[in-house]
Parts: structure tokens; C-alpha cells; sequence
């Protein structure tokens, strides 16, 4: 409906029904508080249908038919700590722009669990795809040995090659889970270690999955060099 054909109408129907609600006493002379009744109930109406006749201009935004569906989480992401980590978290900073907090949960040397919140940074440094070979750890079993692909070292190398040795950090999350967050000793580029899994058969499983995705990324026309 028109808006200007919608206000007309409204006003003649409200001066209609003025006059043909109006209400009269019993001596047939009109009497106030029932003509002030009359028409704050016929007010009352008009205001109702207004509000609905409105609500039928008001357009509704519908969701967008092309939105991006969120990113899967990487089963194993290397993601760096923020350098200020420690300092934020102890005066209670929000997280900076750029990271996302997590929690990671250890046993400390007496063996008692430990929780700390850690600022990772949402870019990872390598993912599952940059893998070309996992194996258990014989000497630890829980433990795998990682060895990345060409471009994966190259990345490796040149971020950990940017950080403070024995004071910034690397956290390896397994599974969107913080399984270690150690500080980072010397420049890594091709092999390392995972720990702190869950037992040997979650390493063997671990492995196998990253073993089967790096045969799934040799066969792939795009896959990175290995």
C-alpha cells in the first residue's frame, strides 16, 4: 500500500468511527467520561493497525545466501605465543588483535596439574599440510616425530628464525587442544617433536592420520613441494 493512500485511509476510518461510536447516556445526551472512553479504546485500535500496517514497510534483512562457511580446524597447528603473553595475562590485558586465548593444561614437575592462558596467534605457522612424515616415538610413546615437506621448513625456518631463543614460544595444538607450548631453544626448519599426547595409541592414531594426509597431498595436482 502507498504510505500516503495508507494515512488517508486511516484518518477516515478514525473519523468514521468517531462518529458512529460515539456513546450516549440514557437521556440521550452525550456523557464525557463515556465519550473519552469511546475513544481511547478506538485510539487504542487505530494505533494497533497502524503498527501492523508499518511493520509491513519495515524491511527484514534475510541471511546472506553466499556466507563463508567458518574454517575447519586444523588437526595439528603450530601457532606462535604473543611475545607479551606473560605480561598480558598477568595484568589481565584483553586479547590483542590478532590471537585467540587458549588454555593449557600440564603436570608440573610434582606431578600436579597446572593450567596457564596463552594468546595464540590466529595465523598458524604450519598446519597438517605442510607434514610429510609422522612417526611414534619409540623412546617416548607419547610422542611422535615430525618431519615437515620443502615449503613447510622454509616457513618454519624463517618464523622461528624471528623469534627471541629461550623466550618466545610455540604452541602445537593438536586438535584445537594446547598439547605443548615450549620455548623455542634454536632455529627449527624440518624435524620436531609432538609430546604430551594422550598415550601411545593416540600417537599411533595421530601418526597415521598425518601419514595418510601426506600421501594425500603427494597425489594432489597443488600439493606443496615435498
Amino acid at each position: 500500500m502507498n504510505p500516503e493512500k495508507g494515512r488517508e485511509w486511516f484518518a477516515r476510518r478514525l473519523e468514521k468511527e468517531w462518529f458512529l461510536n460515539s456513546v450516549q447516556d440514557s437521556a440521550g445526551t452525550f456523557s464525557l467520561p463515556s465519550v473519552f472512553l469511546a475513544f481511547t479504546i478506538q485510539a487504542m485500535k487505530q494505533l494497533l493497525c497502524l503498527l501492523a500496517l508499518f511493520s509491513t514497510w519495515i524491511p527484514i534483512p534475510s541471511p546472506a545466501a553466499d556466507a563463508p562457511e567458518p574454517s575447519p580446524v586444523p588437526l595439528v597447528a603450530f601457532r606462535a605465543v604473543h611475545p607479551d603473553n606473560d605480561r598480558l595475562v598477568a595484568e589481565g590485558k584483553p586479547c590483542p588483535a590478532g590471537y585467540t586465548p587458549y588454555i593449557y593444561g600440564f603436570r608440573n614437575c610434582q606431578g600436579q596439574i597446572e593450567q596457564e592462558k596463552l594468546f595464540l596467534s590466529n595465523t598458524p605457522i604450519v598446519t597438517e599440510s605442510g607434514v610429510r612424515e609422522a612417526q611414534v616415538d619409540l623412546s617416548m610413546p607419547h610422542a611422535i616425530n615430525i618431519t615437515l615437506n620443502t615449503q613447510a621448513s622454509k616457513t618454519m625456518k624463517e618464523a622461528t628464525s624471528a623469534m627471541k631463543v629461550g623466550k618466545d614460544r610455540i604452541a602445537i595444538v593438536v586438535e584445537g587442544r594446547v598439547v605443548n607450548a615450549p620455548c623455542v631453544m634454536a632455529v627449527i626448519s624440518q624435524s620436531m617433536i609432538i609430546n604430551s599426547l594422550h598415550g601411545e595409541q593416540d600417537a599411533a592414531h595421530l601418526c597415521d592420520v598425518l601419514n595418510r594426509h601426506a600421501a594425500e597431498q603427494k597425489t594432489s595436482p597443488s600439493s606443496p613441494a615435498a
